[in-house]
């Protein structure tokens, strides 16, 4: 075996070493060549090395080494993260696994091109912010509020403070125990400036250069994907940026893919290549871009597995001391629409302050600014199997922010048309923009340019088919924002997810999200998925017709609800967004009553009553209960239900004996219904038929002609009775047939009377007669084996009355 030489082969903490403990650093030394296979032109050399630590003991370290000139050295896919055991204070230790480098044959092997970073789990995690030019003279501001630390474990310190300045320089940092450092470029040269940050049991450093000469891009891969297996996959490299406003190249290389994939990238050097992606696994791209200087390595995961969710704490805000500042994670997603919890924690307090969160497992927590400074909140939300990383935002009352630039939306354009850009940006402090577009990427032998480069909409000419990038940066006079991109292309791209505007209703109110906004910049037809990430505690609210452009959703519980929306072109997904509703007050009761409101019921007969409701029954239609106050009386069924979207339903009432009672209907958010019920009682009534007779004569002496008919029978009763008659004519005396004819009453003591009169029109006997003594019943009929009722035949021989 041979070995690299220790001078030659060291490489010392670079700026994304992470620490344990103040002052202490990690660094690779003593490259072990163990193999060398030729390939083709170049040489796979596998090395192992060994960690020199000069901080405290640590239980286990993982580094990741990526190539800053992967032209001249490529890390081998798969082999870039080593594994190191426990190493003692000021020890060192050799990794438990091999790195492979693929190397020109012509070129001799020089660890500078590497670039080393260390994580040990479970400590914080320092974020210096991103490199980025100045003007000497001008302030610039430092950003640490996107340190996290994930355990959650104390509350995180920071600590500012040089590591290199140019030659003369005397600039000092101001606020550098904050999350937000500044200085003043007093000398033209670079700064770099390292950030420790500290929960109280472990610390963790990184660093950032302001220069006031040319820095290299910033290649940016985003966003992570959740793909169908087989599915085309198309990365996007348009959100990278070049601070000198230089045309950018794109070098693309899979850094891992799952097992038994043979997955290539068609059009590895253009801003979006594809691949197929034919294995269920993980698939990790890098991009690095060139502007005449390289960038630094970027990747990106795109998932055939259960993506996990996206953390969005919102927008930082500028407060006064003593205002109740609102939280809002509403803008957290998850790739396959599962609900979400919250946990917020507060990670940083200014000194002397006791602020706490309200209700920090919501989607909106608040909290009251009792001091001045600086507060940094932190939310990891949870679809219930993964959790996201870390996101956070910073309030503060004292520290200016950075603005914050839109390019605009992405679309696509037909070849020889002419592009305008839509530019805008915000301010925290609401100062006045100004902008500086550039033209980062065009097709090969494109010759647009910008018609303007500080205007909020310049235009172009897309002279060649294929990606235009333009770049955004919004200046408020103080500070420049981080560059946003658009991006204009020729040919198709994902599609974009609108869900509509936040509404603010009542509860109960039905709600109609609304995605129609959403946008596919070919037309495609889209397909809509819907889900309901947040709801308030209790509710049991869903979406109707949750893949249509325009579902529904009633909330039925006070509180915030967050409806997320993702749409398909037939060939990929959009990224998810989210739309809030916020319900106040509570159900307002849907008004109920029983038609008829009394009813008589013969007997032991049963008739109906009709319960209506002023509003239609939801999908799920409504139990209503049901009771009678006196059941010796009357009885119904426990309960009855209203079909979904019926407004009615029919509740049979059952006779049990003579007497009165309530009939009472009740359902949840219903008002109450009531109808009374009376029963007659035909209980030692006996009837007996003799005859019928009939004539033609004036009715009531006004000249009419008609049938008067006369029915002869006898009634035996233990006590005088009022008689009430209704005569039917219907064949075979069937109740079920009957036809109403005139109402007459008559009255009788004893065994023996007569009831008559009664009108028949048109002027013909019927065949039989049906003749009921009883109460009569709203439908107007006898009901069948009805104690009280008699059948006549007629025939044309029944003779006049005497």
């Amino acid at each position: 075996m041979r070995y690299l030489r220790p001078a030659a082969a060291t490489v010392l903490c670079l700026t994304c070493c992470a620490v344990l403990g103040q002052g202490q650093s990690l660094s690779i030394t003593n490259y072990e060549l163990l193999s060398e296979v030729p390939s083709g032109s170049n040489l796979v050399d596998t090395y192992q090395v060994t960690l020199v630590n000069t901080g405290a003991a640590l239980t286990g370290v993982k580094a990741k080494v990526t190539s800053l000139d992967p032209a001249t050295v490529r890390v081998v896919p798969g082999t870039g993260t080593l594994d190191f055991p426990a190493v003692p204070a000021n020890g060192q230790v050799t990794s438990a696994n091999t790195v492979s480098f693929s190397m020109n044959r012509k070129v001799a092997f020089d660890p500078s091109y590497l670039q080393w970073t260390f994580h040990m789990a479970g400590g914080p995690v320092a974020n210096a912010g991103l490199n980025d030019t100045v003007e000497v003279g001008h302030v610039v501001l430092l950003n640490g509020s996107g340190s996290t630390n994930p355990s959650g474990v104390g509350v995180l310190t920071y600590s500012w403070a040089f590591t290199s300045r140019p030659a003369g320089s005397t600039a000092t940092l101001g606020n550098s125990s904050t999350p937000f450092a500044f200085f003043t470029a007093d000398v033209a040269g670079q700064y770099t400036i390292r950030l420790t940050v500290s929960n109280g049991v472990a610390s963790s450093s990184a660093s950032v250069t302001m220069s006031t000469i040319e820095t290299p891009p910033v290649a940016n891969a985003l966003p992570n994907q959740t793909v169908k297996l087989g599915a085309l996959v198309v990365l996007n490299g348009s959100g990278s940026t070049s601070t000198s406003g230089q045309p950018l190249s794109y070098f693309w290389t899979p850094l891992t893919l799952p097992i038994g994939s043979t997955a290539s990238l068609s059009g590895s050097n253009t801003v979006s290549p594809t691949f197929v992606a034919d294995k269920p696994g993980v698939y990790e791209m890098q991009l690095i871009v060139n502007d005449g200087l390289l960038s630094s390595p970027a990747t990106v995961t795109i998932t055939t597995q259960t993506g996990t969710p996206v953390a969005n704490a919102g927008a930082h805000q500028v407060v006064d001391v003593g205002a109740n500042v609102q939280l809002s994670g509403a803008g957290s997603t998850d790739p396959n629409g599962l609900p979400l919890t919250y946990a917020w924690q507060l990670v940083t307090l200014p000194a002397g302050s006791t602020a706490v969160l309200n209700q920090a497992t919501t989607v909106n927590p608040t909290f009251t600014l009792d001091r001045a400074g600086t507060y940094v909140a932190q939310l990891i939300v949870n679809d219930g199997a993964l959790s996201s990383l870390p996101a956070t935002v910073t309030i503060t009352t004292e520290a200016p922010l950075a603005p914050v630039a839109n390019a605009g939306v992405n679309r696509t354009v037909a070849m020889g048309n002419l592009v305008t850009l839509s530019g805008g940006g915000t301010d925290p402090q609401n100062r006045t923009l100004t902008y500086q577009w550039s033209l980062i990427n065009k097709p090969a032998g494109s010759t647009a340019s910008l018609s303007s480069s500080v205007i909020a909409d310049p235009t172009f000419m897309a002279d060649r088919d294929g990606t235009y990038v333009s770049q955004l940066i919004v200046n408020d006079g103080v500070l420049n924002s981080v560059p946003a991109t658009v991006t204009i292309s020729t040919t198709c791209s994902q599609p974009t997810a609108n869900p509509g505007t936040n509404q603010n209703v009542n509860v109960g109110q039905m709600v109609t999200l609304n995605g129609t906004g959403s946008g596919d910049v070919c037309s495609d037809p889209l397909a809509y998925s819907w889900s309901l990430t947040t709801r308030p505690s209790g509710s049991g609210a869903t979406i109707s017709n949750p893949a249509t452009s325009q579902p529904t959703l009633t909330p039925d519980v006070a509180g915030v609800y967050v409806a997320q929306l993702i749409v398909n072109n037939g060939f990929t997904s959009s990224n998810p967004a989210t739309v809030t509703i916020t319900a106040s007050g509570s159900v307002q009761p849907i008004a109920m009553s029983f038609s008829p409101g009394s009813l008589i019921v013969n007997g032991t007969s049963t008739q109906n009553l009709t319960l209506v409701l002023t509003a239609a029954a939801p999908p799920s239609g409504v139990v209503v209960k049901l009771s009678s106050g006196a059941t010796g009386v009357a009885t119904v069924p426990a309960t009855v239900t209203v079909a979904a979207n019926a407004t009615s339903a029919l509740v049979p009432v059952t006779g049990v004996s003579a007497g009165s009672a309530i009939i009472t209907a009740s359902a949840a958010n219903h008002s109450n219904a009531t109808a009374s019920v009376s029963v007659t009682s035909t209980a030692g009534i006996s009837v007996t038929w003799h005859a019928a007779c009939w004539e033609n004569a004036s009715v009531f002496g006004d000249g009419e002609q008609g049938n008067l008919q006369s029915i002869n029978f006898s009634i035996v009763t233990p006590a005088p009775v009022a008689l009430e008659g209704t005569l039917f004519y219907t064949p075979n005396c069937d109740p079920s047939q009957g036809q109403d004819n005139l109402n007459d009453t008559g009255g009788t003591i004893g065994s023996g009377g007569w009831i008559f009169s009664f009108i028949h029109h048109p002027n013909e006997i019927p065949s039989s007669a049906l003749y009921r003594i009883g109460a009569v019943t709203p439908d107007g009929k006898c009901p069948a084996g009805a104690p009280c009722s008699g059948c006549v035949n007629y025939t044309k021989a029944t003779p006049k009355c005497q």
